[in-house]
Formats: C-alpha cells, sequence, structure tokens
C-alpha cells in the first residue's frame, strides 16, 4: 500500500462511501454525500436506514517536507450520520438500541468496523501495481454521540467523528 497520494476531499467521501457499500451495510442509494443540517435530511428520507457522509473541518499541517503549493498537507475531519427507523410504536427507542437483529447500535458498531484503521484505498494503482491510498496513515474513530429519536418519523442516528491526513497538489 502506497500512502500519501495527493487527493481532495470530495474523492475521500465518495472512497468512504464506497466502503460502506462495499461491506453491505447499506445499498448505494441510502449512502448520501451533503453538508446539510441532518434534521433537513430525515424529514425527507426513506427506506429503513442510511447514512449521511460530510466533509467537516481541514487544518493545513505546517511545517511538513516538501510543503508548498504541490504538496500541501491537511488534517481533517469528516461525520457519518448512521439513521436507523424504527417503525413499531411500542418501545420504539429502547428497540433502536437493544434488538440482537436489527438494531441501531449494531448498525453503527458495524460502520465503525467497517471504517476503522482503513486506508481506503483509490481506485488506481501506483507503477509498481501497488494500492494507493489518500492518507498518510489509515482514518480513526474519534468519537460517536447518539441522538434523540426523532418521535413523529421514527428516526434516530448516531453520529460518528472520523479523522484524516491528507495531501493535495493545487499545481495540477
Amino acid at each position: 500500500m502506497h500512502f500519501g497520494v495527493n487527493t481532495w476531499t470530495d474523492v475521500i467521501t465518495e472512497r468512504m462511501g464506497a466502503r460502506l457499500v462495499s461491506q453491505n451495510l447499506f445499498p448505494a442509494d441510502a449512502v448520501i454525500e451533503d453538508i446539510g443540517d441532518i434534521t433537513d435530511i430525515l424529514k425527507e428520507a426513506t427506506g429503513s436506514k442510511f447514512a449521511v457522509i460530510a466533509p467537516q473541518t481541514f487544518n493545513v499541517t505546517l511545517g511538513v517536507e516538501g510543503g508548498g503549493a504541490e504538496f500541501t498537507s491537511f488534517n481533517g475531519s469528516y461525520r457519518i450520520d448512521v439513521c436507523m427507523r424504527q417503525m413499531e410504536r411500542e418501545r420504539r427507542a429502547t428497540k433502536l438500541l437493544s434488538s440482537r437483529s436489527n438494531s441501531l447500535a449494531i448498525l453503527v458498531r458495524d460502520v465503525i468496523k467497517a471504517l476503522q484503521e482503513q486506508p481506503l484505498p483509490l481506485a488506481a494503482t501506483d507503477v509498481a501495481g501497488d494500492e494507493q491510498s489518500p492518507f498518510f496513515q489509515p482514518m480513526r474513530l474519534t468519537r460517536f454521540t447518539y441522538n434523540a429519536r426523532n418521535p413523529a418519523a421514527g428516526w434516530a442516528y448516531c453520529r460518528t467523528e472520523w479523522a484524516t491526513d491528507f495531501t493535495t497538489d493545487f499545481t495540477a
């Protein structure tokens, strides 16, 4: 694996979504790349589960060898909101967390398992045929937070937050 290949935020967002789909956690149409407010997305959501991937904050890493326009380094963060609807009216909130076969807690664990410490290889390979990763190191979970269920619609979600380190080439 070749780490630190130049990339940009849209490619990383797409690779995160592709990983969730490839692990059979969500169908492709249930992985949404969006920077909008989750409450607005929940109002229009269909199906029983989906994920929203959004780039967040990116700080320039100062003092990195090479630096400059052709090798600008960032450490940044992404959020993935893992959303699930519980349709049964009785004990909805409890079942979202405790059901062994179909719970938000299990889905969140599976999302974390799919992405934690993963290099998210790009589709391209380098000259030697090695896979390329946009990261200096694999992405890491920094925290996750369960949010209150929306009683009217039955949606609950857990926000997961991820740290990334990557470079881009502003001369290309």
